[in-house]
């Protein structure tokens, strides 16, 4: 971690470092909390590093566009050196919007509105245009028959053909939804689940939204796919935010469908990445 308060020292002399802390060691970067106030991206490989340089120019865009807080890049040092390199935005106060946490709150209006005023300014035809020369472009049918390929061929020899046919069932359903849906690409954010919404407990509101590696334009009901997965919302959360974001209900059949994949998603990155433990948790349920 010295290493990292060093850097930072280095260059931005006039942020003067009280404490610091290293909150999370993810797959591609280190995160380090400074003075309980700014979040430091530190790239583990010169992947990361190029990564890390687009969702700089990305969010540096994206938070003009977007109705909540959104990590929004204050301090960066982004050379053609891993050792050297961060960008650092300030903290986003709150929890994730866990389901536990979801099912006490009290009233869920003012949420509701707020996510499906974010959906709506994110998916917005503006948004896109502001980042289209930043973003990859994902072909929806593309992606699903690319899921299902490497899902038969890293997974289904764990499975018996009772499993297999349930699960080639899915993925031709949804490749038949996505064929024949008519929608226009967007902006989507491609991890808007529950541990990236953040929110007041006490004021019952959303504070901001966070984790956007995933982002990318492609097709919107996977953001409400999202939020109406195992560990998601209710339908009467998903009416109530159509309220504000009426084109939520149009994603909502395709949104269900692609549900139905996330534990194999889970599993397929656990053999792609020799992690036992996603592969375990994902595959329990189909073998």
């Amino acid at each position: 971690m010295h290493k990292f308060i060093d850097v930072i020292q280095t260059a931005v002399p006039e942020l003067i470092i009280d404490s610091s802390k290293l909150i999370e060691c993810g797959q591609n970067n280190y995160l380090l909390e400074v003075n309980g106030k700014w979040m430091f991206r530190f790239p583990k490989a010169p992947v990361n590093l190029e990564e890390d340089k687009l969702e700089y120019r990305i969010l540096s865009v994206l938070t003009g566009q977007v109705s909540l807080p959104i990590p929004n890049p204050s301090y960066a040092q982004l050379t053609s050196h891993v050792e050297d390199s961060f960008y650092a935005y300030e903290k986003i106060d709150g929890q994730p919007l866990f389901q536990e946490a979801f099912n006490s709150l009290k009233d869920t209006t003012k949420i509701a509105q707020q996510l499906g005023t974010f959906l709506k300014t994110l998916h917005h035809p503006d948004t896109k245009e502001a980042l289209s020369t930043l973003l990859p472009v994902i072909n929806p049918k593309a992606r699903w028959q690319d899921l299902y390929n490497r899902v038969r061929n890293h997974l289904f020899g764990y499975m018996n053909a009772s499993t297999m046919a349930k699960v080639t069932e899915i993925f031709d359903s949804i490749i038949v939804e996505v064929s024949s849906a008519e929608f226009v690409p967007c902006v989507v954010h491609g991890d808007f689940g529950p541990s990236n919404i953040l929110f007041d407990p006490l004021k019952e509101e959303v504070t901001g939204i966070i984790d956007f590696a995933e982002i990318h334009i492609g097709d919107p009901a996977t953001d409400i796919a999202s939020l109406v997965g195992k560990f998601g919302y209710t339908d009467a959360f998903i009416d109530e935010l159509s309220k504000t974001y009426p084109k939520a209900q149009h994603y909502l059949k395709r949104a269900k469908w692609m549900t139905k994949t996330f534990a194999l998603q889970e599993a397929l990155y656990g053999s792609e990445n020799n992690d036992e433990r996603a592969f375990e948790a994902g595959m329990k349920e189909y073998i």
